[in-house]
């Protein structure tokens, strides 16, 4: 990559400042965590996570907000439960591609 950087951006090629590994989570079955806290019922848990949550941030936002400001919200969000594993024996869902 410093080659091909050096080849084209010769001014950028400078020495290496810092690196940072991405970091992102991801639930067993690759979906999202939008829920009520199951001990603290105006606390919500919301992890848009699994690497493309960027993607529908808009909608999650919408749905949040619903959720904060109304109460509740138009979106079906059961698929995103936080007790999906719980409700089926504790054992997670396999994950995707398995």
């Amino acid at each position: 990559m410093r080659r091909v950087l050096h080849q084209h951006m010769p001014f950028a090629s400078g020495p290496l400042a810092a690196t940072a590994v991405c970091m992102y989570t991801s639930t067993p079955d690759g979906h999202f965590v939008i829920d009520r806290h199951p001990a603290h019922a105006r606390a919500l848990i919301v992890s848009a996570c699994s690497g493309h949550g960027f993607k529908f941030a808009p909608a999650v936002g919408e749905a949040v907000a619903d959720l904060v400001v109304e109460g509740s919200t138009r979106h079906d969000l059961s698929l995103f439960g936080a007790r999906r594993w719980a409700d089926r024996g504790g054992a997670p869902a396999p994950e995707r591609g398995a």
